[in-house]
């Protein structure tokens, strides 16, 4: 029995990540497909609706949060992991 490959949205600003995580979880199993801007990311959930999420949150524009805001406003309710550098707890608070 094939089993589908899971698909990963990665939304990262920062193409050093992209470009390093991408590939790790690529090798993982996953089919990743990639933004670099939450607006991006809006775009590519519509078209590709990713099975998971992995988004930074301190992104320009709009960051991460907004974007997955806007996702559970338009009843997206797509599992998504929020990754920031941010160590402080209230950030981390408000990012959940």
């Amino acid at each position: 029995m094939n089993q589908r490959q899971l698909t990963l949205l990665l939304v990262d600003d920062d193409s050093m990540i992209v470009e390093s995580l991408g590939p790790l979880l690529e090798r993982s199993g996953f089919h990743v497909i990639t933004a670099s801007t939450g607006e991006e990311a809006l775009t590519k959930v519509q078209a590709h609706h990713p099975d998971v999420i992995v988004m930074d949150v301190l992104m320009p524009r709009m960051n991460g949060r907004e974007a997955l805001r806007r996702m559970r406003k338009s009843n997206i309710w797509i599992p998504t992991i929020l990754l920031t550098q941010v160590g402080e707890a209230s950030e981390r608070a408000v990012a959940l």
